[in-house]
């Protein structure tokens, strides 16, 4: 795996943990 393909990697990692806490956070309310 190239550099670029783990730093496309990790940020699609985080942009998914993003979406995850957005969810459990409206699901909270």
């Amino acid at each position: 795996m190239t550099r670029r393909g783990m730093f496309y990697a990790y940020l699609l990692g985080v942009v998914v943990l993003l979406v995850i806490f957005s969810v459990i956070g409206l699901v909270g309310l």
